[in-house]
């Protein structure tokens, strides 16, 4: 694994306009230029933290992917509302809430607020049909559609107290807004009870075998495959030996139809 020095930039995080004294430095002869911003998992970040990068770039995927969908469909004819909505709430609105954790707090800003409003508006008015006058809250309450920036505060909950569930050492506030989630999460009791989610495990070392004896096969050894603690059979059911639905359970002395 090697690093490649084409592909990586170094972004000064400060706000100062002026940065004396930095030098590029350079890997494998190469100079590595400074930048404004870097995506990082598919978050911009730009150099002040701001996040308008980052949040500019998200509403255009997510209008362009709008308009792709709002060709096939008209207020008389294509695809219907329940169709649209689920386009909606099932691709465009993720597109916006990816991340959230980290950046939900730009949300909050009356123009960050009034750019995401405009998204979610032109989605109300392709799936109602309504008139273009028809008041942005009044759609929502319709189709219950929470405004986006509340919904990105849900999300970034969500995502707060699965990773408080998971290890309360992961959960390290960076600024004010993320430092609140975790109190809010804390100051829950309910939100403090243990979780029912098991982290998936895997292990090489099997204790048991599984056998897929064919009909000769089982024929010749019988008696020492019922031994086995659970067997299976089938009526060859969608196979070229025949077809058919059920199929038997032999456990413990015991046979389940």
């Amino acid at each position: 694994m090697s690093v490649n020095p084409h592909k990586t930039v170094i972004v000064p995080f400060t706000r100062k306009r002026k940065l004396d004294g930095l030098i590029q430095p350079s890997i494998m002869g190469e100079t590595i230029a400074f930048s404004e911003e870097v995506k990082y998992l598919g978050v911009t970040l730009d150099k002040t933290m701001t996040w308008n990068s980052h949040l500019d770039k998200v509403i255009h995927k997510a209008k362009m992917s709008f308009w792709t969908c709002r060709r096939i469909c008209g207020k008389s004819w294509g695809i219907g509302p329940q169709q649209m909505y689920w386009i909606y709430t099932t691709i465009i609105r993720p597109m916006i809430a990816y991340g959230s954790i980290v950046w939900w707090s730009k949300g909050l800003q009356r123009t960050a607020r009034t750019k995401l409003s405009g998204l979610q508006r032109l989605a109300s008015l392709a799936i109602t049909g309504a008139l273009r006058t028809t008041p942005s809250a009044a759609m929502e309450i319709l189709l219950d559609l929470p405004p986006l920036h509340i919904f990105m505060e849900r999300e970034a909950r969500w995502a707060t107290y699965r990773l408080h569930q998971a290890s309360s050492s992961m959960l390290q506030a960076t600024t004010m807004e993320q430092n609140r989630l975790i109190d809010d999460i804390k100051s829950h009791s309910i939100l403090s009870m243990p979780s029912d989610v098991m982290p998936s495990r895997t292990s090489s070392n099997l204790y048991y075998k599984v056998l897929f004896p064919k009909r000769d096969e089982w024929e010749r050894n019988k008696d020492a495959l019922q031994k086995a603690d659970s067997c299976w059979f089938t009526d060859g059911s969608k196979t070229p030996e025949g077809t058919g639905a059920e199929y038997t359970v032999a456990t413990q002395g015991h046979e389940y139809l």
